[in-house]
């Protein structure tokens, strides 16, 4: 292993997908900023509310995963793109859903519903989600509270919080996204936020090297860059469509953009039958 000089020039393609990049975060940002304008007179829907935190959250994750592959750390930026994706889900799980506001209840009261019920929190902790719990119920219509709040106090634990509607998040990802190759990307993101070994190269530009200093980004850091503008877009997309914000007129055009940027990205891509097909000392160097 070896520390070795990072210089920050740019090729042509990663300008392009960093361009890209700004511009869906930007189109993300004047959906958010138009969703606040059109409800900012109304009472906030309990699906709003979540949506706005999903978007949010989504734009976060989006920004740090252009400035890992800038900075030259493209690698581990394979774990928050998966994060988006869960984002994804969520926002999807709450749009799609018939009882939207249900959806948007469970996401955003679980960890007070876990509080509740685990006997390791103090009694002051356990009482004050009990509380949270309650005050959230009163935002709903009597049909759905009355459903909400079994959930908090009788439903079953589970791993994600529309396991009792859509299961884990890959079965949502092949049954309900309408995009069924997305659970096997989620899958392959997957094995980077386990820390295994192909996930962790999945955008490693340079993937054999063992050095620990930054890599000049190349077609990994453009792949992850331009994975990262697709699940924003889809986010924005998918709630924008919801809310009936103007963003779904510029959708397709720059759905095209992102597609077409993840098209030249994926072209040059080592396929994982290629790296099995390669002897252990060439992708394990001193």
């Amino acid at each position: 292993m070896s520390e070795k000089e990072f210089s920050p020039e740019f090729p042509p393609e990663i300008k392009e997908a960093i361009r890209l990049h700004a511009t869906v975060r930007s189109y993300a940002i004047d959906a958010n900023t138009e969703s606040a304008d059109k409800f900012n007179s109304q009472s906030t829907p309990m699906a709003r509310s979540a949506l706005s935190v999903l978007s949010h959250d989504c734009l976060t994750v989006h920004h740090a995963i252009v400035m890992l592959c800038m900075s030259g750390w493209s690698s581990p930026a394979a774990v928050l793109v998966r994060t988006q994706m869960d984002i994804l889900i969520s926002t999807m799980a709450i749009t799609q859903h018939e009882k939207s506001e249900l959806m948007a209840y469970k996401y955003l009261y679980l960890s007070f519903r876990q509080a509740i019920r685990d006997g390791t929190f103090p009694a002051a902790e356990q009482e004050r989600s009990r509380k949270t719990c309650l005050d959230g119920l009163k935002l709903l219509s009597d049909d759905i509270g009355e459903e909400a709040k079994s959930y908090i106090f009788k439903g079953k634990r589970a791993n994600y919080w529309y396991a009792q509607e859509y299961h884990r998040p890959t079965d949502f990802l092949r049954e309900h996204s309408g995009h069924p190759e997305w659970e096997r990307i989620y899958k392959d993101l997957s094995r980077a936020a386990h820390g295994g070994y192909m996930g962790m190269r999945l955008f490693r530009d340079g993937a054999d090297g063992l050095d620990i200093g930054p890599r000049e980004p190349g077609t990994a850091a453009e792949r992850a860059i331009g994975l990262s503008a697709f699940v924003m877009l889809e986010q924005t997309y998918s709630r924008s469509l919801f809310e009936g914000l103007t963003f779904v007129d510029q959708y397709p055009d720059l759905k095209r953009e992102v597609e077409a940027l993840l098209g030249r990205a994926m072209a040059s891509r080592i396929t994982d039958e290629d790296r099995r097909r390669m002897p252990l000392h060439q992708t394990i160097k001193q």
